[in-house]
């Protein structure tokens, strides 16, 4: 259990390190405000 734990904590670090994470968060901002102008 600890080492999946392990496993995935390192998952997550990897994916921020290549900028996954921030690739994402800034993808869905960009839906949000498209999605904002379509339904204002």
């Amino acid at each position: 259990m600890l080492s999946l734990l392990s496993l995935n904590h390192r998952g997550v670090l990897r994916a921020i390190q290549s900028g996954y994470i921030v690739n994402l968060i800034s993808h869905y901002k960009n839906g949000h405000k498209l999605f904002m102008a379509i339904f204002r």
